[in-house]
């Protein structure tokens, strides 16, 4: 029997998750979507294979994102409909990835959270633009690692963007732009509970902070107001395993979003055991 890693490659985290549950006596497979195939006949259980090697999945750690999200979440549904335990559940990694289901639900249960508008035609975006105001920041509805994340200044650059998107049948997804340091907090969560804070600092980009862009770190104080804050997003967002990304405003911390697939290892490895002991709690729970 198998812990399946359903993941979009073989990134460090995967690695060492690997090594962290072979330390202690799990056997764990990763693989992509592309690499997971069913059988299925009348009167036989479910058959699953990673490439042509048969497998039991007694659980399956969901770990996919942008080019792998569509068929990994199709995938992570069919485990759960099959009645394999999966963390994070298709259901949460999909909301997660959303930008649009993100802020809809912080904004629902009243979390502070930078305003938002999205848009799927130009008479509703000329309405709706001054809710945002400019400058203003556009962010895709799918998105991970700060790509295509941008502070857009003008309406003549607002408007070119927004065209494009309309044409394809795309909504545009716009927040105002928040006062703000010069940096960002990321606090992880494991089972509901915050065990790590750090500061994200400006990538050369001069406007994301995500180190996958350049982003800068250091680890800082993990308070009792980031720890309520974290960990009452993770819940709304259902979410055992995230990353919960916070602004330091006057007012006190405001919720960028909720990260359904973070980095977990560098740059605190000790998060590692953070993953495997949950899901060495989850299999003792099965």
């Amino acid at each position: 029997m198998t812990v399946l890693i359903l993941c979009r490659e073989r990134t460090e985290d995967v690695v060492k998750l690997l090594g962290g549950l072979a330390a202690k006596g799990i056997t764990a497979c990763a693989a992509s979507p592309a690499e997971v195939s069913f059988s299925m006949q009348s009167g036989k259980a479910l058959k699953v294979y990673v490439g042509s090697e048969p497998i039991r999945p007694v659980l399956v750690f969901g770990w996919v994102s942008l080019q792998a999200r569509e068929m990994g979440l199709a995938l992570l549904q069919a485990f759960e409909k099959a009645g394999v335990p999966v963390i994070n559940s298709a259901a949460v990694l999909s909301a997660g990835q959303s930008k649009m289901i993100n802020s809809i639900v912080l904004h629902h249960h009243g979390c502070r959270h930078a305003d938002t508008i999205v848009v799927t035609n130009e008479a509703a975006l000329n309405k709706l633009l001054p809710e945002v105001g400019l400058p203003c920041v556009v962010k895709p509805l799918i998105g991970a690692k700060g790509m295509d994340v941008r502070l857009i200044k003008n309406a003549e650059e607002l408007w070119r963007h927004a065209r494009l998107q309309f044409a394809r049948g795309d909504a545009v997804y716009l927040q105002r732009e928040l006062a703000k340091p010069d940096r960002d907090i990321r606090v992880r969560v494991f089972d509901y509970e915050a065990d790590f804070a750090f500061y994200r600092y400006l990538s050369p980009d001069g406007f994301t902070t995500n180190l996958s862009t350049g982003g800068a770190w250091q680890a800082c104080e993990l308070t009792g107001e980031m720890k309520a804050v974290a960990e009452r997003c993770a819940r709304l967002m259902q979410a055992p395993v995230c990353g919960v990304d916070l602004i330091e405003t006057e007012d006190g911390f405001s919720v960028i979003e909720v990260n359904t697939t973070p980095a977990f290892s560098w740059p605190n490895d000790d998060n590692v055991e953070d993953v495997c002991r949950l899901i060495e709690n989850r299999l003792g729970a099965a």
